[in-house]
């Protein structure tokens, strides 16, 4: 029954066909009889009805433009027609990492490989034939993210080198930038394509925030780091123990220059063992002559003067006697009687320890330099100080 098979018509008085099919059929034979009172005869046909070709394919929203590694919203065409079976040229999967579905055209999934803009043809075919359209698509690197400096807040030494500090950052970085102008502010180097911070810190300065950006085509991301550049910190570390008193003459059988005993008097400017001790004396300014005017104290602003200093992040306090004595180097014949490549423009008089005098009260004891004696002076007179870190 051609009608069933097809929808066309079958005109039973002539055996005309005609009308629109409207079923699909593969090849089929029809066998056709013409017939009168007297008898009839009869033909065979083959008819094959294909499918209409698709036609009007449409993709909206091309250009499309992706970020790498972020999964897209599919993208289904729109096509007049029945489609059997889809392709696209070149291979988009190859080029971009996305899936595309063969059968309905549908592009899908995460684009994983960076693209510059490329037309792609999609052509949409069934057995009666096909329909083409032509989208570009670009991906782009994904947008830096998780930019992190470890380490911050930064407190740096001026006129001495910094170690360069690297951030990490999740994407790749195309540039970098940094505001306020870290070179003006610091003399440091900012890098612009990595974001590095180096070089040698040349100006002062408090601790300022910097806010760094770190881009690329698609976006970019930002860190906030604190930096302060203060003048270089000298300081000094004592050797634990005993010192040699410096002593080397023997003047009397059994005295200093007799054994020579103790820890060899080896200090060292910026180090970090044993007592550390403030290099210049108050009042003068850390650099290395430990140049400027002296300050001098009695005993009570003294201790308050030391438990308030703030060098190298330590806690300071007044030294004891026992403590400030082990500085006196008994080896120089001229005053004042100390390291003077250790402690530069030390005074020849008397420096304040945190020791009271047990037996007059009102008096605490005193070093003086000029000579190396112990005294104990009463605790209204001022005279200079260098403080102690440590236990």
């Amino acid at each position: 029954n051609i009608q069933t098979d097809t929808g066309l018509n079958f005109n039973t008085t002539n055996c005309t066909i005609s009308g629109t099919p409207t079923l699909v059929k593969s090849a089929t034979n029809y066998t056709v009889t013409a017939s009168n009172s007297n008898g009839s005869t009869n033909t065979t046909i083959n008819i094959t009805v294909n499918n209409a070709p698709p036609s009007s394919l449409s993709y909206s929203g091309s250009p499309y433009t992706f970020t790498q590694n972020v999964a897209i919203t599919s993208i289904t065409p729109t096509v007049t027609g029945t489609v059997t079976s889809c392709s696209i040229s070149p291979n988009i999967q190859t080029d971009t990492g996305l899936n595309f579905n063969t059968t309905n055209c549908t592009i899908s999934g995460t684009p994983t490989l960076v693209k510059s803009a490329t037309n792609y043809t999609i052509t949409a075919s069934n057995s009666g034939g096909s329909t083409t359209t032509s989208i570009n698509i670009t991906v782009n690197t994904a947008p830096p993210s998780s930019l992190s400096y470890s380490g911050s807040p930064y407190t740096f030494t001026q006129n001495v080198a910094i170690t360069s500090i690297t951030p990490t950052v999740t994407g790749t970085v195309t540039t970098c930038s940094i505001s306020p102008n870290i070179q003006t502010d610091t003399g440091l180097n900012f890098n612009t394509t990595n974001c590095t911070i180096s070089g040698t810190p040349t100006v002062l300065q408090s601790a300022t925030n910097y806010t760094i950006t770190a881009t690329n085509s698609s976006g970019s991301t930002t860190a906030v780091i604190s930096i302060a550049v203060q003048v270089p910190i000298y300081i000094v570390s004592m050797p634990t123990g005993l010192l040699k008193t410096g002593q080397t003459t023997v003047y009397l059988t059994g005295d200093d220059g007799t054994y020579q005993k103790g820890v060899g008097r080896t200090f060292t400017i910026g180090g970090s063992s044993g007592l550390i001790w403030q290099r210049c004396s108050a009042g003068h300014n850390n650099d290395t002559n430990c140049s400027g005017a002296d300050q001098i104290f009695s005993w009570s602003s003294a201790n308050n003067y030391c438990s308030n200093l703030s060098i190298a992040g330590r806690t300071w306090r007044l030294p004891t006697v026992n403590e400030l004595a082990n500085l006196v180097d008994y080896s120089k014949s001229t005053p004042p009687n100390i390291d003077l490549t250790a402690f530069s423009n030390t005074r020849s008089n008397y420096y304040w320890s945190s020791s009271t005098n047990a037996q007059v009260t009102s008096g605490a004891w005193l070093v003086n330099f000029n000579g190396g004696s112990v005294w104990s002076l009463n605790k209204s007179s001022t005279y200079y100080v260098r403080c102690v870190s440590g236990p």
